[in-house]
């Protein structure tokens, strides 16, 4: 019987998936008989070009409350989800992938936690050993870089914010989905933020839930999901940055960890008492003092560019046949880096009315030149020596030493980057010497990208 009030809504995106979606929809049927639930799902058809909407029709009778919708041309998993958001009916709403990597059984473990919490998400990080296939080394390592970028830049708490398996209150988070901007990749994590700052509760899993996971490699077609991490880093950062919905969110409260990872951001607004105001005010004197002494020339829109030229310069450098020219193709991107860098601080620092290298200027370039230095010497030393694997390791880790020793007389978030660039480059000296091009891509591509952005935003380009 077709459900008129479901308790619960499946939304299911599928693009291309007539291979995999028949075992699936078999597995939820079987889930909505024995649950008992009142149960609606939704196929959300994103312009597949094979047959995914037909089979899909073809198990209306086994499913009867099952709806099938278009979105007319390909737009992205994250429209997809946020189209099947916007036509379910049902109290709670779970989103889950068409190839069911997450049980449909542990549907109940996410409903259970729904009963206190406005958001609740499985999690593959919390114990990856029950992931019964696994990825590639590569996607894996994407995945886990991706997820501590965006949870650092967007302060979220959750070790797994890609899990394609979460459920939702619906009237309370209908204006998520209303916010929600991103249509692709990256859209997950943009659906945790967004919940944090509109104050609904966010559940997390215990390491049980859910039990497993599996991770095809391949999609239907036979071909590899194309991760496209760099756009979704730029399209969240610019989110964050530009839209007014976001700027004009409520301050996010504490959270109290009732679980391992959940965080409880609802809290009533009250009008503001004087004595909170006074202390504005003598904030914002105490931080406009702090930027006095600061050194605020760092680059914002000449980093963006120094990140482009650096993943132009990884994607050259990937296709060298020979380790001289991978070294020639990193070394001209050094001298372009500089070339970019130096002008850019000049003219950002003319534009302020203030001396490039003063006092605090003098600080950030004394402190900053030690380990460029040492890096320079170093990259000969072991060119010579024939260790060409420890090369990405050693840049990025004395790349990110300068810039958290210089940071130390700029802004805040100066440290904070050389920090990541510090990390990706503890990574890259323990894994394979392939990998270096990814991660210096990552470190001097979509890092410098990201913190650019930010500080172009906050203290001009």
């Amino acid at each position: 019987m077709n459900p008129a009030n479901p308790e619960l809504s499946i939304v299911i995106p599928a693009f291309n998936e007539e291979t995999r979606l028949p075992d699936s929809l078999q597995k939820i049927a079987a889930f909505i008989q024995n649950s008992g639930h009142q149960t609606e799902v939704l196929v959300v058809d994103d312009g597949s070009t094979d047959g995914t909407a037909a089979v899909a029709n073809l198990y209306c009778q086994k499913l009867p409350g099952l709806r099938v919708i278009s979105n007319g041309e390909n737009r992205g998993k994250g429209f997809s989800v946020r189209h099947g958001m916007q036509e379910a009916k049902g109290q709670f709403v779970l989103f889950t992938d068409a190839d069911l990597s997450a049980p449909i059984e542990e549907t109940e473990k996410l409903l259970q936690a729904l009963q206190t919490n406005d958001v609740a998400i499985g999690s593959r990080a919390m114990n990856r050993n029950l992931i019964s296939v696994r990825q590639s080394r590569f996607r894996e390592l994407a995945g886990i870089i991706f997820n501590f970028v965006v949870r650092l830049i967007l302060r979220l708490p959750f070790v797994d914010t890609q899990c394609g398996f979460k459920a939702f209150r619906r009237e309370p988070c209908r204006i998520i989905f209303q916010q929600q901007r991103i249509e692709g990749f990256g859209f997950d994590p943009e659906l945790l933020y967004l919940a944090r700052h509109q104050g609904k509760y966010v559940q997390g899993q215990h390491p049980d839930v859910p039990r497993c996971f599996r991770h095809p490699l391949e999609r239907a077609d036979g071909s590899l999901p194309k991760i496209q991490v760099n756009a979704a880093f730029f399209q969240i950062s610019r989110n964050l940055l530009c839209d007014t919905k976001y700027l004009t969110a409520p301050p996010l409260p504490r959270y109290l960890l009732s679980m391992p990872l959940p965080g409880t951001l609802r809290a009533p607004r009250k009008p503001i008492p004087i004595d909170a105001r006074a202390a504005d005010h003598l904030r914002y004197i105490r931080e406009t003092m702090e930027r006095a002494v600061e050194f605020t020339a760092v680059p914002g829109w000449g980093g963006v560019a120094m990140g482009i030229t650096a993943l132009a310069a990884a994607a050259i450098a990937a296709r060298q046949t020979s380790v001289r020219s991978w070294f020639i193709v990193w070394l001209v991107e050094a001298f372009v880096a500089v070339a970019i860098a130096a002008p850019a601080a000049a003219t950002k620092a003319r534009r302020a009315n203030s001396a490039l290298f003063s006092g605090p200027g003098r600080k950030f370039a004394l402190s900053f030149a030690p380990p460029i230095v040492v890096g320079g010497l170093l990259t000969f030393a072991l060119y010579h020596a024939g260790a060409f694997a420890a090369l990405p390791g050693v840049w990025l880790l004395l790349y990110g030493t300068a810039i958290v020793t210089g940071g130390a007389f700029s802004v805040r978030l100066i440290p904070i980057m050389g920090l990541c660039l510090m990390a990706l480059g503890a990574a890259a000296l323990f894994t394979p010497a392939a990998w270096g091009d990814f991660f210096m891509a990552a470190g001097f591509g979509v890092l410098q990208i990201i913190f650019g952005v930010w500080i172009a935003r906050h203290y001009g380009g």
